[in-house]
C-alpha cells in the first residue's frame, strides 16, 4: 500500500568508502566489526525500512552499515512489519476485499441457568 515514488539513492565507490570510514566499519545490527579488507560483504542499510518511512528514508540519519547476512535477516523482519502495516491500513480505509469464508450466523444468546440448589457458604 505504501508507495515511495522517489528513486533509490545511488552511492559511488568513493561515497561508500567515506560512509564505511565515517561509521567506523561497525555493523549497527550486531555490533561486530566488518572486515572489508578480508572481503567480508557489507551493505548500506535503511534503519527504518524505506517503504515505511517514505521519501525521507534515504537521508543520512536513516542509513547505517550492516553485514550482508545481518541485513538479510532484518529485511525479512521488515517485510513482515510492512505486510502487517499494509493490512491494517487497507482495513482502516475499507479497501480489504470481503472474506471468502462467510461468517457463521450468530446463535441467539441463551438464558443463563440458575443454580438448582441454594449456594451455602461455609466459613
Amino acid at each position: 500500500m505504501t508507495f515511495n515514488p522517489a528513486p533509490r539513492r545511488k552511492f559511488t565507490t568513493l561515497q561508500r568508502a567515506a560512509f564505511f570510514r565515517d561509521h567506523g566499519g561497525i555493523c549497527y545490527l550486531c555490533g561486530g566489526k566488518i572486515n572489508a579488507a578480508a572481503g567480508e560483504a557489507w551493505e548500506i542499510e535503511h534503519v527504518i525500512a524505506r517503504e515505511i518511512m517514505g521519501r525521507d528514508a534515504d537521508e543520512d540519519s536513516n542509513l547505517a552499515l550492516a553485514h550482508k547476512k545481518c541485513h538479510a535477516s532484518k529485511t525479512a523482519q521488515d517485510r513482515r512489519t510492512i505486510a502487517k502495516s499494509n493490512q491494517v491500513q487497507a482495513k482502516h480505509i475499507g479497501a480489504r476485499p470481503p472474506s471468502r469464508w462467510p461468517q457463521r450466523p450468530k446463535s441467539p444468546r441463551r438464558e443463563q441457568h440458575s443454580a438448582t440448589r441454594p449456594i451455602v457458604r461455609t466459613s
